[in-house]
């Protein structure tokens, strides 16, 4: 469990804005990259 993405929504901030560096937000920025790349492909 990712505590940082957790506190994200009451500081009114998405996870990815609120700490970027945690393993939460680097995994959702992977899986969105990933996302894209194969979106493109289609």
């Amino acid at each position: 469990r990712n505590v940082r993405l957790a506190e994200a929504p009451s500081y009114g901030l998405p996870g990815v804005v609120f700490d970027p560096s945690s393993k939460g937000a680097q995994a959702f920025v992977s899986f969105a990259q990933e996302m894209v790349t194969r979106s493109k492909t289609m």
